[in-house]
């Protein structure tokens, strides 16, 4: 189901597994990308039981340290104070973004880093969706 489609990014809901799913069109300016995340947002606000979630950045490229730092410091907040519970992100890159970010990567400061997050990483977007599907599946036999 589609959420909401704006110049640089659309907004899907996947029921099947309960995810959303951000496909990122185009690199975005700030606004645009707080834009798009705060209508992802939005969304989780009226259907808390969204605890999966998948960015596909294989058309849009990295994001700036602005949008990264936004994201870490502002809006992950935002979300456990809403949720109060662990979600799991499927960020899904082109292979040579991929490896530039294996080779290059700089981590924050460890107490800076919400541990409520756990991420993964691929370059198919079918690999991220497989994974999600499995956490979902180890999620209903726990609560079963």
């Amino acid at each position: 189901m589609v959420i909401s489609s704006t110049p640089v990014a659309n907004i899907e809901y996947w029921s099947e597994i309960e995810a959303l799913f951000i496909s990122w069109i185009s690199t975005p300016d700030i606004q645009s990308f707080k834009k798009v995340y705060n209508l992802a947002f939005d969304f989780v606000a009226e259907h808390k039981e969204v605890r999966l979630f998948c960015a596909d950045q294989t058309r849009s490229g990295a994001f700036g340290p602005e949008h990264e730092a936004w994201l870490l410091f502002d809006f992950n907040s935002r979300v456990y104070s809403l949720l109060q519970e662990d979600i799991y992100v499927a960020v899904v890159f082109t292979e040579d973004h991929f490896n530039a970010i294996v080779n290059n990567y700089q981590l924050y400061r460890s107490d800076s880093q919400p541990n409520f997050i756990h991420f993964n990483y691929f370059t198919r977007l079918q690999e991220a969706q497989l994974w999600l599907q499995a956490i979902k599946k180890g999620q209903d036999k726990i609560l079963s």
